[in-house]
Parts: C-alpha cells; sequence; structure tokens
C-alpha cells in the first residue's frame, strides 16, 4: 500500500486533526507515513470502522507489504484489541492468516492475547486459510503455537488435513500428520475423511501417508455411499485402486453391506445423553448447564420463555425476533428495561422504530447481509463464534436488573459448552416450518462415523452443545446415529394416575405429583429426516426393535413416555420431538 507523502514540518497536532476526518483506510496510508502519530491516538481512533468493519488492524492485516515500524508502533498500544470482528466475524489474526501475512501472524501469535474460538464466519481458522491458500510456511507458523488446534473445523466440518489431501499437498499433509493430535480419520459433514477426498484427488503418496495411521479406516463409507476405493475408481486412478485393495482394511467390492454405517452404528452403538427438561426445572442449586436463547421471527412462548430467561446467559434475536421481543416486552410495560443483548440479521424485518429504541438503550445491533444464509443461520453463527465469550462473562447476568434474585448464573468456563435454546419456529405457516427443522438439522452437530466421537468432541472443544427448538407446544431436537439416552422426569404419565403417584426430583426428595411439578406431557415422536432409518426404542409404550421408518412409510407419531429414560438407538440422524406440560405451553390469543 503506497505511503502519504508529508512534509516533515506539518506539525502533530494538524496531523492528528486530519487523522480524525479520514476513513480507516487513509487513516492506514497516513500512519504508513507517520506512524510516531500512533502514540497520540485516543482509543475511539483505533476502533474506527471501515464500512466492511475492518479496523486499522484488519487493514495492516490485509496489507501484502505492511510496515513493520508501523505494527510494531500499533502493538505497543495497551489499549489494542486484537479479537476485534469484521463484519464477516473476522479477528485481524484470521485476516492475517487468508491474506499470507507471516510476519503479522508470528506478531499476533507471539502476544498471546487473541482468541483462538473467535472464527469468521465460516468458521475458517487460520490453519483452515493456510490449507486451502496452500501455503506451507504459513502451516508451519501456526503449527508450532501451541494454541492453534488443528481438528479445528468450518462450517462444512472440514479440518486443515481435509482440505490438504484434496488439494494434493502433500509437504502440508506431512506437517499436518507429524502432530500426534491431528485426528487423520476426521469425517466432514458428508461423511468424507481425507483419504476420501486423497483417492477422489489421485494422490497415491497422501494416500500412502494417510493409510499408515492407524486410525484410518480404509473402508469407511460416507453420505453418497462410496468408500476411498469408489472414489479412485470413478477417476481411473488405478495406481490407488491397487493400494487400497492390498489393505488388509478393504473389503472386496461384493462384502460391502448396502448400509454400513447405519449397521455399524446399530450393532455398536455410541452413546449420546439429552436432558431437555434441566432448562425448565426450578430446583435450588441445581442449575443447567450452560445456554443461550435466539428468539426467531415468530410469535414468541411467553411461558416458556419466562422460566427460560431466569439462566439464559446471553438473548440473541434474529432479525424480525426483536419485534416480537419488543412487543412481548411492552405489554409487560417492560420495554424500556428488560432488551435482547444482541440483535442480528440483514435487518430488513426489524420495525425501524424497534431498531433505533433498541440501538438508543445500548443494544448490540449487527447488520449482517448475505443472500446464501437466513437470519436464524446469522444469529446461530454468531452466538457459536461468540461462544468463549458468552461462558466467560458469565458470572455477569444477561437479564434485567429486577430479576437478579432469580438469575443464580453460575462460573462456566471456555471448556464448558454453550446450548441454544430456539424460541418459535413449528408454528404459522407449514414451509417456514419445515424451514426451521432443516436449520435444526443441517446445524446440529452429527457425527458422521459410527467408530468415532471425534466429531463431538471437537464440536464440545469449540463450545458447540445441544440445540432445541422450543416451539408453542414442544421441544425439539435432532437425536445423533447411535443410542441415545434422553432424561425424562416430571413427566404426566397416562400409566401412573397422577392423586396416587410421586417422583423423585433430581435432589433425592420426594414431591406430590401436582400440575405445578409436571415438565413434560407423555406424548413424543420420531421422525426420520434422511430416508428410511431404523430405530430401537425402550421405555415408551410400544418400543421396538430395528423397526423401518421412513416418510411415506411407517413413522412414530404420538407414542408415550414410560420410564424416567427412554432411549432410541437409530442409525442415522431422527428428529425427536415431546410435548411440554401445560404450563410451558403458549397462551393462544
Amino acid at each position: 500500500m503506497a505511503p502519504v507523502n508529508i512534509p516533515s514540518q506539518v506539525p502533530l497536532e494538524i496531523l492528528l486533526l486530519l487523522f480524525g476526518l479520514c476513513r480507516p483506510i487513509e487513516q492506514y496510508m497516513l500512519l504508513f507515513s507517520a506512524p510516531e502519530l500512533i502514540h497520540r491516538l485516543s482509543s475511539k481512533h483505533l476502533m474506527t470502522r471501515e464500512a466492511n468493519g475492518d479496523t486499522l488492524l484488519h487493514i495492516l492485516a490485509k496489507d501484502q507489504g505492511p510496515s513493520r515500524q508501523l505494527a510494531r508502533a500499533l502493538f505497543s498500544r495497551k489499549d489494542l484489541d486484537v479479537n476485534v470482528q469484521n463484519n464477516n466475524w473476522k479477528i485481524p489474526l484470521v485476516c492475517a492468516a487468508q491474506y499470507g501475512n507471516h510476519w503479522l501472524v508470528k506478531l499476533l501469535l507471539e502476544r498471546g492475547d487473541f482468541n483462538s474460538y473467535m472464527l469468521d464466519y465460516f468458521y475458517f481458522t487460520p490453519l483452515v486459510w493456510a490449507a486451502k491458500k496452500q501455503d506451507e510456511g504459513l502451516v508451519k507458523i501456526l503449527l508450532a503455537n501451541r494454541n492453534v488446534r488443528p481438528n479445528e473445523v468450518d462450517i462444512f466440518r472440514r479440518t486443515a488435513l481435509s482440505y490438504a489431501a484434496e488439494y494434493r499437498n502433500e509437504a502440508i499433509v506431512r506437517l499436518l500428520l507429524a502432530d500426534e493430535d491431528v485426528d487423520a480419520e476426521w469425517s466432514d459433514e458428508t461423511a468424507r475423511s481425507p483419504l476420501s477426498y486423497a483417492a477422489e484427488a489421485g494422490s497415491k503418496r497422501i494416500v500412502e501417508l494417510l493409510l499408515d495411521r492407524e486410525e484410518v479406516n480404509a473402508h469407511s463409507v460416507d453420505s453418497f455411499m462410496k468408500t476411498p476405493f469408489v472414489w479412485a475408481a470413478e477417476y481411473g486412478h488405478l495406481e490407488i485402486m491397487m493400494r487400497l485393495e492390498e489393505s488388509t482394511h478393504i473389503p472386496t467390492p461384493q462384502l460391502i453391506p448396502s448400509n454400513p454405517t447405519r449397521s455399524d452404528l446399530m450393532a455398536n452403538p455410541r452413546i449420546m445423553t439429552w436432558d431437555p427438561t434441566q432448562f425448565f426445572r426450578t430446583e435450588e442449586g441445581l442449575p443447567p448447564s450452560p445456554y443461550a436463547l435466539l428468539i426467531l421471527n415468530h410469535p414468541i412462548n411467553e411461558r416458556a420463555y419466562d422460566v427460560l430467561r431466569k439462566h439464559a446467559l446471553t438473548t440473541v434475536c434474529a432479525d424480525g425476533g426483536a419485534n416480537h421481543f419488543y412487543e412481548m416486552m411492552k405489554a409487560r410495560g417492560r420495554e424500556d428495561v428488560d432488551h435482547p443483548t444482541t440483535i442480528i440479521g440483514d435487518l430488513d424485518s426489524i420495525h425501524p422504530d424497534i431498531k433505533s429504541h433498541y440501538q438508543s438503550h445500548g443494544v448490540n445491533v449487527i447488520y449482517h447481509h448475505d443472500d446464501y444464509s437466513t437470519d436464524f443461520t446469522k444469529a446461530l453463527r454468531y452466538i457459536r463464534a461468540n461462544t468463549s465469550e458468552i461462558l466467560s462473562s458469565s458470572a455477569a447476568s444477561s437479564t434485567p436488573d429486577h430479576d437478579q434474585a432469580n438469575n443464580t448464573h453460575q462460573q462456566y468456563n471456555q471448556d464448558d459448552s454453550l446450548s441454544i435454546l430456539i424460541l418459535g419456529g413449528l408454528g404459522g405457516r407449514v414451509d417456514q416450518a419445515f424451514s426451521q427443522i432443516h436449520h435444526l438439522y443441517s446445524n446440529s452437530t452429527i457425527p458422521s462415523s459410527p467408530s468415532s466421537s471425534s466429531s463431538t468432541e471437537e464440536a464440545r472443544k469449540r463450545g458447540e452443545g445441544a440445540l432445541y427448538l422450543v416451539s408453542e407446544e414442544s421441544i425439539t431436537f435432532i437425536l445423533h446415529p447411535g443410542k441415545n439416552v434422553i432424561r425424562t422426569p416430571g413427566v404426566k404419565r397416562g400409566d401412573i394416575p397422577s392423586s396416587s403417584s410421586s417422583f423423585s426430583s433430581d435432589s433425592g426428595g420426594i414431591k406430590e405429583r401436582e400440575e405445578g411439578y409436571y415438565l413434560l406431557e407423555e406424548n413424543v415422536g420420531i421422525i426420520p429426516l434422511s430416508g428410511m432409518e431404523r430405530i430401537t426404542t425402550k421405555g415408551f409404550q410400544w418400543d421396538v426393535e430395528s423397526w423401518a421408518t421412513e416418510i411415506g412409510g411407517q413413522i412414530s407419531t404420538s407414542n408415550h413416555i414410560r420410564a424416567e429414560e427412554v432411549e432410541v438407538t437409530a442409525g442415522g440422524a431422527v428428529l425427536f420431538t415431546v410435548e411440554l406440560a401445560g404450563r410451558f405451553k403458549r397462551i393462544s390469543s
């Protein structure tokens, strides 16, 4: 970037005045010629933004030939925020990696105060960017830093190793495999492993390197029902086909089952535990696991909200969801004191007056234009990209002062996962209801391999907890492939007369079964979402074993809970929906 020629006799006071009149890109050009000016700038000057949200540090990160003198002067400022995000949620470190700015990446890594959990809009990490750009030198720099996690995935659940294998970059593959923490059998959202991509790309050497790793499964089957051998065969890579055939891990083609991943899962299920009622229980001293509230552009289930708000760490409205939030609070006379934490979207649905109202009260209103994602997705990605900050600030209540007595937030840390409870979505128009189910399914962290829990573990490390959709009458979530145990205390069961029965609370006490203690009704549904699945159930009125279910065939609806814990084992992801107790259902207007 070309500097501005400034006569040496121009006083710094004049330059400072000129600086305040410039856009950040112009400020950067000015500082390029007069870096000593940095020490005279205010903190506000450092945070001036371009239309795309870039600060001075972002511009420095994107400069292919940055001034080291300018960078050192900028980094000498103690009030410099290296974790500030632009409109694409990129922090300067991610920008520097994307633009191949090695020197600044080193400088940022050496500072050590960057937040490695803050990813960009597509969850691209610096290491993923380095692999996508095939920048071997940058990969070396990043892997040398202990805060860089090699198994971090992007929105497509792909790792740096996955991209390096696809791009036939043997040098980067070697660097990554040299790290003992790298999971060489990681599968992306289509269940494709690095070996699958290497076989398709025709890189025999990378195939060899991957097969040398003990965890690599040469006969893994992806969502397209293809093995690495099939990918190699489709593209005519004969040498790779022969190498895969030689592997003791590859079965002969005729022995490949028609649906191996589902069969394996049913035979050797993983176990996933769910506890949807924890968010509605009110026992003292037993706060639920950390969660955020996401308000959609749909009438709010106020009864559920009043309970869920008490422990929510943050409340994010997806664009027009702010309208419903405002109207709910206005009806209570609380519109000036009860506010969401953040409003995000393309802001075409929020009423201008409501937007101005919340901005005047300091609510974080984020404009994010993207024709390829919905406001639901924007809000969800925002929460996940800021999970560590939400958890680290959990000691401070995110709900209004008047309710402090009911806000028993405990201190969480960055190793905790953050569940997201989504309010709204399944009432009204049918197409919108299907859209919410689609988003719930596509954004749930679903392991793609029956033999590995690595994708779930990595999601936990990123702070990604479960997603629950709380609608007018139900709570709905996506069960993982394998065995799912769902805790169901406090169910109003038809097989136990309420007048003569009791149930145990988590604290061990016995409470009479009164209406005020019910958490769920007994009605449940288990719905396949992507073709035929086989399910085995336990703890329901009508249990099944290896039962085929599909849209257009048999589906399980209106079953009844008959135990404090129920089990569902499935070969693939299925939707589980259970009716809320009457006291949590939305009152129809």
